[in-house]
């Protein structure tokens, strides 16, 4: 058994192993909205399958199963957007839709009051919220302008959403929104990411020991990393002598090519 289908929720949790509810797994991780899903088994309401992204693979709950087959048009390009039934702000939002969340425009529903639909299902999102992904590829820019969306946002270990998300998610996801390939972990990224250098700047990935699995960052500048923390449980920026401290030294330093 071999079949696409998309996310149709806006967030799937991919699970190591199906229905672990309480805790989560060492290879657990999210999928969002619109992202590409290969099925290869059917369990118990649950779905074997790989990420099309990354090659992630795990069980997602049947119920995240797509409808449709349409091709995304567009990205959310903010770290969340609201999803509406009207195109009405006035009305109240039913569902959240993340940062690189992947939707279809719906080009027979002209845009209303600033909002544009999805096809497919009665949701209208804010038309500023969402970019066409040729624009969104064209228009790059930096990584850590990217991370920095998520300052604040809570510390979610496998998480890749505005709601939580962990170190290695968010540079994933900063990478991707620039057009670029990412794995998943730290420890799958650090040995392919670009090419290693001896001192940072702005842009750079930082990777650290951390224990039996590995840490990573983006430099905001010289002296300053941008990560996704268990430390403060939430993305912020930290000074890199106190990592390089707290962490016990720098395994790698990786500059990303064009």
């Amino acid at each position: 058994m071999r079949e696409l289908t998309k996310i149709h929720n806006a967030v799937a949790d991919l699970q190591g192993e199906p229905g672990m509810q309480v805790r989560i797994g060492r290879r657990d991780s999210q999928m969002l909205y619109g992202e590409p899903f290969e099925i290869v088994a059917e369990k118990d309401g649950w779905l074997q399958g790989r990420s099309i992204l990354d090659g992630y693979a795990g069980w997602i709950d049947a119920a995240h199963k797509g409808l449709d087959q349409e091709l995304p048009t567009h990205v959310v390009h903010t770290r969340m957007t609201n999803a509406y039934l009207l195109p009405d702000f006035k009305t109240r939002p039913y569902e959240e839709f993340s940062f690189m969340s992947r939707i279809t425009v719906d080009p027979a529903e002209p845009a209303q009051n600033g909002f544009v639909k999805i096809k497919g299902r009665q949701a209208w999102v804010p038309q500023t919220h969402v970019m066409d992904i040729i624009t969104l590829l064209s228009n790059k820019v930096d990584i850590a302008a990217t991370a920095e969306m998520f300052m604040g946002t809570p510390y979610l270990y496998g998480g890749r959403s505005a709601g939580g998300i962990d170190c290695s998610a968010l540079v994933q996801l900063a990478v991707l929104r620039n057009g670029g390939f990412c794995l998943r972990d730290a420890d799958q990224q650090e040995p392919v990411m670009g090419k290693i250098v001896k001192r940072p700047r702005r842009g750079d990935l930082i990777y650290f020991k951390d224990g039996p699995a590995l840490h990573v960052g983006i430099m905001a500048d010289t002296k300053h990393i941008i990560n996704a923390t268990v430390r403060h449980m939430a993305v912020t920026v930290e000074k890199l002598d106190e990592m390089q401290k707290f962490y016990g030294g720098i395994k790698s330093i990786r500059r990303l090519t064009p």
